[in-house]
């Protein structure tokens, strides 16, 4: 927060540097408290195959093969990115939570906006001196710096587990940018090309990183003499960014798998219609009211749509502004912030991608509008001086300080509620983006988890009317019509689904889980095997290729299908429980047990659905089941594994089980209510 008090850049006497460290403390203290609530915030959108279905995040023996095998980022095909550091940091965090802990990811995205905001308050401290000395610089930078880090914009980056590619990538580039502005040794020794070349094996973006240093130079360093040799100088002193930049690049065009699609839009319309997105952006940072997880607006058809010539009257606007603060050394930190948003929207604005706007994508674009922001605040507070007491003009920043980072840190407070679960998050898009197939889609899931199947159809056919080829849509239809007892029009959705699927294996998964539950167990052996087949690190196909083989008696094939899994997760407990006690082919279904107590085995059972691994859960059960089948405690637990698993069907029938077995049994009573409410079966 802005000191009472203001002190030099660089602060020299025993009060000052209290002050200082005081005020450090009371933003760090604005930060927490504005994302106290969202530590428990779950897993949604991308994170279901890059962090709870990446089966190679879950050993961190894997962590070598991250940087050679970029298959392992995802267990889908398409979404298959070079990002190993990003794969290291979900790895490190699901051994530090003992499993998919949303808390300890959470934490480690938090600790990652902490770090950036206190390289951010002595960066723009340092370029603030560099252009104009001055007592207020420090708390500007720290007040600035501040307002980033509770920015409601900056919340959806923080809370979205997958988009910590934009946040770490960032924080390094930021880290690399510091330390060739601190100049000295760390530039000489290139120390800031380390972490340029650390911030690349996050994500590609930070091949910017050369224009950052050219525009740095031209503003800060290279002032003095002709045009033609300022410019030659930059681009000289910029040289090496550039050489590290394509090499990351390089790096990224050999790793990337041939599967990998990004799903963008026609190149021509996807770029007309970026200036208009960073008009939406810049609006967002100035009045964050809109933010939406999963936006609708589509790509401009033509340069005839008049959205694209405002977007494109903006971006002038922005280069005007940033060349007339050329002109005034004591702005150069305002024309360098702009350039530094625009700069900074490049690889998303060039690149077509599936969206052509989204809101993780301001994280680094928004730290060159935070500095342009302070360093117009300084010029207007140099200017008041002049004209005003300073205790009124102290008094009057303090105020303005205070209610500005208020305000953000409600936002961002807000906003972390928005994210809380896949309820609140789909509902808050399908209000602001109502055009969004994929959010009503998302929005009916989560309707559908809660046992609402009347209100789950509804957005279904919402999202039907706005994206009738959408793959998942028929899928998670069919699961509904399923769940209503109408098979035959569940099983024509499922196949409409399996026909779009391309190259994911979710459609081939669930169509062959849909099968098994209407008892035609060789067409669901056929379908989970071209799942596999589609993505051979999707787990839970795996898992359920596991159980089929079981259930049809095939010991053999079992202990094969288990082993080809622990090759690719060596601790994998559910194959491991099948390799200890091979399936026999008259036992139906056949049910591995780790040889101990029927109680250890409930007991891990237990501690493995609240870590949310289900399917492990249920295999630790059905352990316990066999060294005690009579366990009606055993039978609970599976049914509520896979109501958590959306399987209210196998729920039932484990609920039923339990209470035959113990009567009174008021869990499994109340765990069978809502396996019937998911079913839509409720009596």
């Amino acid at each position: 927060m802005l000191c009472s008090r203001p002190v030099t850049g660089r602060p020299g006497r025993n009060g000052s540097i209290r002050a200082f460290a005081l005020s450090a403390l009371a933003a760090a203290a604005v930060i927490v408290l504005a994302y106290a609530n969202h530590f428990h915030n779950g897993f949604h959108f991308d994170d279901a195959h890059a962090v709870v279905d990446n089966v190679y995040i879950r050993e961190l023996g894997n962590i070598p093969r991250f940087f050679t095998d970029a298959t392992t980022f995802s267990s889908l095909p398409q979404n298959q990115a070079y990002r190993p550091l990003l794969l290291t940091s979900f790895a490190l965090d699901y051994r530090l939570g003992g499993g998919l802990a949303p808390f300890q990811f959470q934490l480690t995205s938090f600790l990652i906006l902490l770090a950036q905001c206190a390289l951010m308050a002595w960066l723009f401290a340092r370029l603030l001196e560099r252009a104009a000395p001055h007592p207020w610089n420090l708390p500007l930078a720290l007040v600035a710096a501040t307002w980033y880090g509770v920015h409601p914009a900056v919340a959806d980056t923080v809370n979205y587990v997958s988009a910590r590619s934009d946040s770490l990538s960032t924080l390094l580039l930021v880290l690399a940018f510091a330390l060739y502005v601190r100049g000295g040794r760390t530039r000489t020794r290139g120390l800031y090309l380390l972490a340029l070349l650390l911030a690349g094996l996050v994500k590609p973006v930070v091949v910017v990183f050369p224009l950052l240093i050219f525009a740095y130079r031209l503003l800060f360093e290279d002032t003095e003499g002709t045009r033609q040799r300022r410019w030659v100088q930059a681009g000289l002193a910029a040289l090496p960014a550039l050489i590290a930049a394509v090499l990351i690049g390089v790096l990224h065009a050999r790793m990337t798998p041939p599967g990998f699609n990004p799903g963008g839009s026609p190149a021509f319309n996807y770029l007309i219609t970026q200036p208009y997105v960073a008009l939406r952006y810049f609006g967002a940072f100035l009045l964050p009211v809109g933010l939406s997880a999963d936006t609708d607006l589509r790509p401009f058809a033509t340069l005839a749509d008049p959205r694209a010539w405002l977007g494109l009257a903006f971006l002038a606007a922005v280069l005007a502004l940033a060349w007339a603060a050329t002109r005034r050394r004591a702005a150069a930190p305002v024309a360098f912030g702009l350039l530094w948003f625009v700069i900074g929207l490049l690889p998303t604005s060039l690149f077509p991608l599936a969206e052509v706007e989204n809101d993780h994508r301001l994280y680094l674009p928004f730290v060159g509008l935070v500095l342009a922001a302070a360093a117009a605040a300084g010029l207007a507070l140099r200017a008041a001086e002049r004209a005003f007491p300073r205790r009124r003009v102290v008094a009057a920043a303090l105020a303005a300080a205070v209610a500005v980072l208020a305000a953000a840190a409600w936002g961002t407070h807000q906003r972390n509620r928005v994210w809380r679960d896949e309820l609140s998050l789909w509902r808050d898009v399908t209000n602001k983006s109502p055009g969004n197939g994929r959010g009503w889609m998302n929005y009916g899931l989560a309707q559908m988890a809660r046992g609402r199947l009347d209100a789950a159809m509804a957005c279904f056919d919402r999202a039907m009317k706005l994206v009738p080829d959408y793959s998942y849509l028929h899928v998670n239809r069919g699961i509904a019509l399923a769940a209503e007892g109408r098979t035959a029009a569940a099983e024509a959705s499922f196949r409409t689904g399996v026909r779009l699927a391309g190259a994911s294996a979710e459609p081939y998964y669930y169509y062959a889980r849909f099968l098994r539950e209407q008892g035609r167990p060789a067409e669901a052996l056929a379908m989970v095997r071209r799942a596999i087949a589609v993505s051979p690190a999707h787990i839970e196909s795996r898992h359920l290729l596991l159980e089929l083989l079981a259930e049809t008696g095939r010991a053999e094939d079992l202990r094969r299908a288990a082993t080809a899994t622990l090759a690719l997760w060596p601790d994998d407990p559910v194959s491991r429980r099948w390799l200890i006690a091979p399936v026999a082919a008259s036992q139906t279904p056949g049910v591995p047990t780790t040889g101990e107590t029927a109680e250890a085995d409930l007991a891990e059972s237990l501690a493995l659905y609240r870590a949310g691994r289900f399917a492990e859960s249920i295999a630790a059960s059905r352990a316990a089941l066999r060294l005690r089948p009579s366990y009606a405690e055993a039978y609970n637990n599976i049914c509520a594994a896979y109501n958590s698993l959306g399987r209210p069907r196998e729920a039932i029938a484990a609920c039923e089980q339990a209470l035959r077995l113990k009567p009174d049994f008021a869990l499994a009573a109340g765990n069978l209510r809502w396996a019937r409410r998911l079913a839509g079966v409720a009596r």
